[in-house]
């Protein structure tokens, strides 16, 4: 094969304890040894392992980018992410989150561009990936940064000025649309933005049709409800601003099962009060922060999970991801009402204790392999991290009982999957080899001498004066400025594409177009 089967283990190889500079490096070196150990028993399957960690949702996108990919190719490894959370795991239900917690606060272009970005809402309003993109720049050049209009901001607190609002950027571009200016005329004291035209009037249609669903869903949260009524209103809201033939219809039809279970909850109980809407959001966020969705333990595939009571069913090889201290065994913070946690008992369940129970269970379940991970250096810093306080505790203990102690168990590994240590001959660590060789090959190959960017002297005009914004602007970025002003390179820096403060300075271009046009 192209793999190297050595790889660092404990005295009898049943036992191995990685320490990783961080969780990505962390689930690469787990899927080097996952690799490694199908390839030396050819009878170990992936449905024979297990991957447990303290909280899944923080590992789930690591794991999906290092294991994900195109089944069948080589390397490729198929898994199964356990429980998840429905918000992290559903597009609708993070967006629809999303478009909640914007609805009463200060709408920022930068938010409401993202919620755009979502196909299924973009649908909603007539809006492609291309018409997206032009909106996103129309939102960001005709000067728009957050607040519907004066009125929105005086409630705010602040002064009732009406520039920089959706109301007042969405103006300048109807105008611009009906009576182009030239950026010469203004029109009751609104000046037109003069690059809409032709077909580009369905794009504007759709992003104040959005504008407008925004309005009309804020000034909806303003009178108090009975719970049912805020859970018939957030269905309303799901109707209006996602495409059904865009969502996944099972994601959909759990939220509003969801929402309607709420409102019945509330009419069993006999609550009949009505509600502001932050109330009802902070108890659907809960909600929606409490729902998993649960696949198949055993339903094929190495299997990603979280470190749960009754999760010891055994596995042949059976890994721990993310075992940082203060990560595992997880604390937990009480309620300031809980006299129970003010004044504790024998007895008394402890979170704490039972995460270290769970770890025996764990490593009882493990049949012939256990594989410990964990964050032991910082990725900026390099400095070493420890670990866990039930992974300390189980390194005292191998030392007290191996003749060698804990020398040569716990293998380090570098920052990255191409350090030429990982295919050093006689090295503890072994890595995966194809292009992290090559790539290992090349660093530790000879190195190319560096060529001078300029070769000789550059001939500049001498200045006997020197304004102060030059001298500024020198100190500022000496390099910057010697290429723009000795050789005429300029460099394009980015800017976002939605900025949510208000422009109370000219920038450089900014400053450039007024000084041409004067």
């Amino acid at each position: 094969g192209n793999r190297s089967p050595s790889a660092a283990k404990g005295p009898d190889g049943t036992l191995e304890l990685h320490s990783c500079p961080g969780g990505l490096r962390e689930v690469e070196a787990l899927k080097d040894r996952l690799l490694a150990l199908f390839e030396e028993d050819p009878t170990l399957r992936p449905g024979d392992a297990a991957v447990l960690c303290p909280d899944l949702e923080v590992y789930a996108s690591l794991v999906e980018a290092v294991f994900g990919g195109e089944p069948g190719r080589p390397g490729s490894i198929p898994f199964q992410l356990g429980e998840r959370n429905y918000r992290g795991e559903s597009p609708l239900g993070e967006h629809f989150s999303r478009l909640l917690e914007i609805l009463p606060g200060r709408i920022p272009a930068s938010r409401g561009a993202d919620l755009l970005e979502y196909p299924p809402l973009a649908e909603r309003f007539g809006l492609g990936p291309e018409e997206v993109e032009q909106a996103r720049l129309w939102i960001r050049e005709s000067g728009i940064r957050w607040g519907e209009d004066e009125e929105h901001r005086a409630r705010e607190g602040l002064p009732s000025f009406r520039e920089n609002s959706w109301r007042w950027g969405l103006d300048r571009l109807l105008l611009g649309y009906a009576a182009p200016a030239e950026g010469k005329s203004l029109y009751g004291g609104v000046l037109p933005f003069d690059d809409v035209e032709g077909t580009a009037a369905a794009v504007l249609g759709g992003l104040c049709s959005f504008f407008s669903a925004l309005r009309e869903a804020r000034a909806a949260l303003e009178e108090p409800r009975l719970p049912g009524e805020w859970a018939a209103f957030y269905s309303e809201l799901l109707e209006k601003f996602f495409s059904p033939s865009g969502v996944d219809s099972a994601d959909a039809a759990w939220m509003r099962g969801l929402l309607q279970s709420m409102g019945e909850e509330a009419a069993a109980a006999g609550f009949e009060k009505k509600i502001d809407f932050l109330v009802f959001q902070e108890a659907f966020s809960f909600r929606l922060g409490e729902a998993v969705r649960r696949h198949s333990f055993l339903a094929g595939g190495v299997h990603f999970a979280s470190l749960l009571p009754m999760r010891g069913l055994p596995f042949r090889v059976i890994c721990l991801l993310g075992m940082n201290d203060g990560d595992f065994p997880r604390s937990e913070t009480p309620a300031p009402f809980d006299r129970i946690a003010r004044n504790p008992r024998p007895g008394d369940r402890s979170k704490r204790e039972d995460d270290r129970s769970l770890f025996l269970e764990t490593i009882a379940a493990a049949r012939e392999r256990l594989l410990i991970f964990w964050g032991g250096r910082s990725e900026r810093e390099g400095s070493p991290l420890p670990p866990s306080v039930a992974v300390s505790e189980l390194l005292d203990v191998l030392e007290e009982s191996l003749p060698g102690g804990r020398e040569g168990l716990v293998r380090d590994h570098p920052l990255q999957p191409f350090s030429p240590r990982y295919f050093v001959e006689g090295s503890e660590i072994r890595g995966l080899q194809g292009p992290w060789l090559q790539a290992a090959r090349i660093v530790s190959g000879p190195r190319r001498e560096r060529r001078p960017f300029l070769e000789g002297a550059v001939d500049v005009e001498e200045e006997s004066q020197v304004s102060l914004e030059r001298l500024v602007s020198f100190f500022k970025d000496p390099a910057g400025f010697f290429l723009r002003e000795s050789l005429g390179l300029y460099l394009r820096k980015e800017r976002d594409v939605a900025e949510d403060r208000e422009p109370l300075s000219l920038r450089g271009l900014e400053n450039y177009k007024i000084g041409d046009e004067l």
